[in-house]
């Protein structure tokens, strides 16, 4: 598709002569290149700056619906903005360069080995034939017949990749300092980006044309409505995605916690002193109000200690966790390990 593009352009652009040809890529391309590059980096920017401003990484931890609500119309506002296409002549020159784009990528890809260039080759294809076809002057049902396939590719890949790789991030969890409390947001974010692009593809000039005046006003509403929900996100105040406690947490996304009862021995063998470590495999801190029993949490807290969780390593020097002091004079355990009868405590 790439030298198909770099060659046929004049053919399939009665509109440009060969004198003008350099001059399309001047004015047009960059736009294109606006329209790819804005879409990755704006939701990548609003999600790190709400992670970094709240101090809360992964607030949509266990809703991709919130994730989505947060990340996907500020990457659709990305798409919109850089495209300028208020003329029939315009939006088939955006076309092009937008394919243009996408044949690249799919070059790229393919000489890399990535086999998922098809969806990017399809939209490139779509684009070099609806122009081809005079399709944005023609009914808007040729339009729609030829971008159906890459429309059809792009948004399951997206959805999907959404779904997967969202749960996957929210498990993992944020890390201490700044940059490892926004990353997790930041990445999340240019994937909404790239699912955005799979979905809407070199469509985009279409949909600014038939947005027409209404593109600008669009685009600021779509970063509101993101700023909006990344607002409120932070602040845990979407009631209707939230269980009752203020908590991510549902029975389809647990909390996900791992909880050690440490022994530490002296050189007889007995039990010098005991601990109870918990460290939290999410972004979510153990020590928030409700995660914890109360039991262990009225148990005098000791430092977190990332020696204690080294079975994890290398992860134990990324996790966050909290660790209390288990005073408990006898457990109720026997010195040989096995459970005892509890009317008859040792007292040592």
């Amino acid at each position: 598709l790439f030298p198909l593009y770099s060659l046929s352009i004049p053919s399939l652009f009665p509109l440009y002569s060969l004198s003008t040809y350099p001059s399309f890529y001047h004015r047009v391309l960059p736009h294109a290149l606006g329209s790819v590059s804005l879409a990755l980096l704006l939701p990548s920017f609003v999600g790190v700056s709400r992670a970094f401003v709240s101090g809360m990484p992964l607030s949509w931890y266990g809703s991709v619906l919130e994730a989505s609500l947060i990340y996907i119309p500020a990457a659709l506002a990305g798409v919109l903005m850089p495209i300028k296409a208020t003329t029939k002549r315009e939006v088939d020159a955006s076309m092009q360069s937008m394919g243009l784009v996408f044949a690249i990528v799919a070059f790229v890809f393919t000489a890399a080995g990535m086999t998922s260039s098809y969806v990017a080759a399809a939209w490139a294809a779509a684009a070099a034939l609806s122009v081809h076809f005079d399709g944005s002057r023609q009914s808007p049902r040729l339009l729609w017949a030829i971008f159906l396939a890459p429309c059809y590719f792009g948004c399951g890949i997206a959805a999907t990749t959404m779904l997967h790789v969202v749960e996957k991030i929210g498990i993992a969890g944020g890390a201490d300092g700044a940059l490892g409390r926004t990353v997790a947001d930041g990445v999340v974010g240019f994937l909404a980006g790239v699912s955005t692009l799979l979905s809407v593809g070199t469509l985009a000039p279409w949909l600014v044309f038939v947005l027409g005046k209404r593109k600008r006003p669009l685009c600021r509403a779509l970063v509101l409505a993101s700023t909006l929900a990344a607002v409120l996100s932070a602040s845990y105040r979407l009631p209707m995605l939230r269980p009752k406690n203020g908590m991510p947490y549902t029975r389809e996304a647990p909390k996900r916690m791992i909880v050690q009862h440490i022994m530490r021995v002296d050189g007889s063998g007995r039990v010098a002193a005991r601990s109870i470590s918990a460290c939290s495999m999410d972004a979510i801190p153990v020590g928030l109000p409700g995660i914890l029993p109360e039991r262990v949490r009225a148990l005098e807290p000791e430092a977190f200690d990332a020696r204690d969780w080294v079975s994890f390593y290398p992860l134990n020097f990324l996790v966050t966790g909290m660790t209390f002091r288990d005073d408990v004079s006898d457990p109720g355990w026997a010195e040989d390990g096995s459970p005892e009868d509890h009317h008859h405590h040792h007292h040592h």
